[in-house]
């Protein structure tokens, strides 16, 4: 999936610049071994981020985030385009019944 993204955005990501950012959520409710966990990609040349399932552990978190950005990527990923003035990114989230929803956040509101 990082070769696919690459390749796709060669043109857009700076020298040295990665094509992704990866954050981690654990379950601090969750007492087993290993933990149930979620993992959030954001690709910053699209301007989106996409958040796995609960599973368990880190490794299979992020299988799960990547295969939301494989299927973004399948289905024809692209830039955005010109965002207006104030519009914020969508990001592709588990269980949203469209798929997408605004990347909102209270300071941005």
């Amino acid at each position: 999936v990082q070769n696919r993204l690459q390749q796709t955005f060669a043109k857009q990501l700076r020298p040295g610049q990665s094509v992704w950012e990866w954050s981690y959520e654990t379950d601090e409710e969750d007492r087993s071994w290993p933990a149930r966990c979620r993992a959030t990609v954001t690709i910053p040349v699209v301007g989106r981020s996409f958040t796995g399932a609960w599973v368990r552990g880190q490794r299979d978190a992020q299988i799960e985030a990547c295969g939301l950005v494989a299927q973004f990527l399948s289905e024809g990923g692209e830039l955005p385009t010109t965002l207006s003035k104030g519009e914020l990114p969508r990001t592709l989230s588990e269980g949203s019944s469209t798929g997408f929803h605004d990347d909102l956040s209270d300071s941005a509101l």
